[in-house]
């Protein structure tokens, strides 16, 4: 057994066991040691074991010895950063997550300003969940910012895309809302009466209008046609590169519209059609009355799904799936060409009954909040 300076360490020369009080920070000339911490040690690449309630430590710039790493006598591990400083995580000498003083968590970023902030892409294999509440939402940091943009017309219940702008039908206002990509807005009055579905042609925006079972077609100067005799209650509008189409939630039923305003009928779809949208080929509904999807192809023989969608309202495609909006509960679903849903993370304002894509994202118009959400179509 050989004995160091201050009978501090004890070391058992032919085992492999270290028993005594250690001293940390030592000054020079071996004076009094800044703090005593007991500490077992169990041999070359094994344990050492510390005590409760002591704690590895270090001066900080001021000469204060402050507790780095201390074990508590409750058993916890409490990692400690000295003069209100951050605490760095590093793998070969690059940093790889921190700390901040204010309580945030980085990771990829060197100044967290959120909770946790992610530089990068983020994958989960579970669920992320929704508090009771409405705020808070899920937002994405860049790309795909969810942002949300007051002052539409009264009760959007519809939205679309012309190239540039969004465009809302506004229920209450017999009227449409041009936004801009900043989010400014121009609204125009005189559409037929409870416009509840908009889509764009190409040149021109067409609504569907619910009460007075016809369509209004808009052109870019603000131009209004109004076209009645479609089918009961048209719920939504779709283009399909040359004709319009409304879902006709009464009647169970699509129609198709020509550039002239020549109407044909036919169906029929699952209950309640509140939506339809173009896959290039087929056209699709989302039926709130069912909790369903129907796919019409060209020559009108329906093919109706039935993935776990709460009250779907509203429908889009992004060049691969179609999305659907749950109205009672604020979100999204994907769904693909054969059927198959998948739910995804993150809520819109409340009450979502439209929905567009802009080439990257999805839009949503979210009545009770008289506002509009954007979501990130891909996320990596």
């Amino acid at each position: 057994m050989k004995q160091f300076r201050g009978s501090r360490i004890l070391l058992l020369i032919l085992g492999v066991v270290i028993i005594g009080v250690i001293s940390l920070g030592m000054t020079g000339g071996g004076q009094q040691p800044i703090k005593e911490m007991f500490m077992t040690y169990f041999g070359p690449h094994q344990n050492v074991l510390i005590d409760n309630n002591y704690s590895f430590q270090s001066k900080d710039t001021g000469g204060v010895a402050r507790p780095l790493l201390t074990m508590t006598n409750t058993n916890l591990t409490r990692l400690n950063a000295m003069g209100g400083k951050d605490i760095i995580f590093t793998v070969g000498g690059v940093e790889k997550s921190r700390i901040a003083s204010s309580g945030n968590v980085g990771i990829g970023t060197a100044s967290p300003t959120a909770k946790l902030e992610v530089n990068g892409s983020v994958k989960v294999s579970g669920s992320i969940n929704k508090q009771p509440t409405n705020p808070p939402l899920f937002r994405w940091l860049n790309p795909g910012v969810l942002a949300t943009y007051t002052g539409t017309g009264g009760g959007p219940c519809a939205i679309a895309y012309d190239g540039t702008n969004m465009w809302t039908a506004n229920w209450d206002g017999n009227s449409v809302t041009r936004i801009s990509p900043t989010g400014s807005m121009s609204t125009f009055t005189g559409t037929g009466v409870n416009p509840r579905g908009i889509a764009f042609d190409g040149t021109n925006m067409w609504t569907a209008n619910f009460s007075g079972n016809s369509v209004t077609r808009i052109t870019p100067a603000g131009v209004k046609t109004t076209y009645p005799g479609t089918g009961a209650g048209p719920f939504a509008i779709a283009f399909d590169g040359t004709n319009m189409w409304t879902a006709n939630y009464n009647g169970a039923s699509v129609t198709k519209i020509t550039p002239t305003g020549v109407m044909t009928h036919s169906g029929p779809t699952g209950a309640n059609p509140s939506a339809i949208a173009f896959d290039g080929t087929n056209m699709w509904t989302a039926n709130n009355g069912s909790n369903s999807v129907t796919k019409i192809t060209p020559a009108g023989v329906p093919t109706t799904y039935t993935p776990s969608l709460e009250a779907p309202f509203a429908i889009a495609f992004d060049g691969t799936n179609m999305w659907v909006t749950n109205s009672s509960q604020g979100s999204v679903s994907r769904i693909s060409p054969t059927g198959v849903e998948t739910s995804c993370a993150g809520f819109t304002g409340a009450n979502p009954i439209g929905i567009a894509f802009d080439g990257s994202n999805m839009w949503t118009a979210n009545r009770d909040a008289s506002s509009v959400t954007k979501i990130l179509a891909n996320p990596q």
